[in-house]
C-alpha cells in the first residue's frame, strides 16, 4: 500500500499512520469551532419604561438605540436602567448620566457599586418628549477611594440613544 522504498529507514505503520491523521483531523476541528464561538459579553443593560424592556445591550454593541412612543409623560411613569457586570470589583462605583445632544445633563443616577439598577421619575425629561428631542444614556465607573479615583481617567460609555416615536 505504502511505497517500501521511500519509507524504508522509518517504521510506520498502518495503525500509527492512521491515528496521526485522526490526531490532525481533531485539532482542525478544534481550531475551527473556537473560531467560531463567541464568547459572552462582560457588561449587559436594560432600559425599562413602566417596567417594560424598550431596550437590551452589551458590551458588544455597536448602535445602541431605542424609540418610546410617548406623547407626554404621566406623574407616575419611570424609566429603569438595571445594569450587570460579570466579576464586579466592589471597591468601584458605576453613575448613570441621562443627557441631551446638547450634552445637557437632566439626570445623574449614582450606584455605590459595579452593578445594579437604578430608576428615576421620566417627568424630568419633559422639555425632551415636548420638543421629540432625543436623550442619551451613559455610564462611568470610578474608585470609591477619592484619592485613587483622582488618578484614574474616567471613561463615559454610551449605553442607549432614546428617541421618540410619534403616536
Amino acid at each position: 500500500m505504502w511505497n517500501k522504498q521511500f519509507y524504508s529507514n522509518y517504521i510506520i505503520t498502518d495503525k500509527l499512520l492512521k491515528d496521526m491523521l485522526k490526531n490532525f483531523i481533531v485539532c482542525i476541528c478544534a481550531v475551527a469551532l473556537s473560531t467560531t464561538v463567541k464568547a459572552e459579553p462582560t457588561e449587559t443593560w436594560q432600559i425599562l419604561f413602566n417596567n417594560k424592556v424598550i431596550f437590551k445591550g452589551n458590551s458588544d454593541q455597536t448602535d445602541p438605540s431605542a424609540s418610546l412612543k410617548v406623547s407626554s409623560f404621566k406623574a407616575t411613569d419611570k424609566i429603569t436602567i438595571k445594569y450587570f457586570m460579570n466579576n464586579a470589583d466592589n471597591t468601584w462605583k458605576r453613575t448613570f448620566l441621562i443627557n441631551d445632544e446638547s450634552e445637557k445633563n437632566f439626570v445623574t443616577l449614582g450606584l455605590n457599586k459595579q452593578t445594579g439598577s437604578a430608576s428615576f421619575n421620566a417627568a424630568k425629561l419633559k422639555e425632551l418628549v415636548e420638543k421629540k428631542k432625543p436623550f442619551y444614556i451613559y455610564t462611568v465607573s470610578v474608585p470609591k477611594n477619592p484619592s485613587l479615583a483622582a488618578t484614574v481617567r474616567v471613561r463615559r460609555v454610551l449605553l442607549c440613544k432614546v428617541e421618540w416615536n410619534n403616536l
